[in-house]
């Protein structure tokens, strides 16, 4: 007895999966941060815990805080910054783009592909964004970010602000919404 309620136990358990997976949505592609851009905060904090050990072991009290400072916030700074680059993605499927906010298991920003009339391509020079380089020589720059502007087929427009990760894939993006009849000035 056992054993057949077993058997039909595995095969609903098969039959719920087997049904959940033909309704859930084909991912094409998935695009995250190259090798050599996650290299970066591990180069970083390697090169910080060697000048904060280098200090560690000088003989002045203050220079040995110093160096405890600085091997701390290393190590900090790729705990923080490490796991969020290694965990953010975009993801392409047949119906949408969206990325993934990391440590958080739901979309960022997205696209919904059956809603979007035409996607354009804009750079923001907000005053916001504007940042003093120099004051004494009174010298700004502008820092200028892009933003996509989404036309709705309902007439509706959205701003997206893209981040580091949309602006590094911005091709592959662009090709895929092309292929899905999305036109992007």
């Amino acid at each position: 007895m056992q054993s057949i309620s077993r058997k039909i136990i595995l095969f609903l358990f098969f039959l719920v999966f087997s049904v959940r997976s033909l309704f859930a949505e084909q991912i094409s592609q998935v695009l995250r941060f190259p090798v050599l851009y996650l290299a970066l905060p591990v180069v970083l904090a390697f090169i910080g815990l060697m000048f904060g050990i280098f200090l560690v072991r000088i003989d002045s009290r203050r220079v040995k805080m110093y160096g405890l400072i600085i091997i701390v916030f290393s190590v900090l700074g790729f705990l923080i910054f490490f796991p969020f680059m290694l965990m953010e993605k975009i993801v392409i499927t047949d119906e949408r783009i969206y990325d993934t906010v990391p440590f958080k298991n739901e979309p960022g920003n997205e696209i919904r592909f059956r809603h979007v009339d035409h996607i354009r391509i804009k750079s923001e020079t907000d005053e916001d964004l504007q940042r003093t380089v120099n004051r004494r020589l009174d010298t700004q720059v502008q820092i200028k970010k892009p933003v996509w502007e989404i036309h709705y087929k309902n007439g509706e427009t959205g701003d997206m602000h893209s981040g580091d990760l949309w602006n590094l894939h911005s091709e592959k993006i662009i090709r895929a919404l092309s292929s899905h009849g999305i036109d992007v000035k």
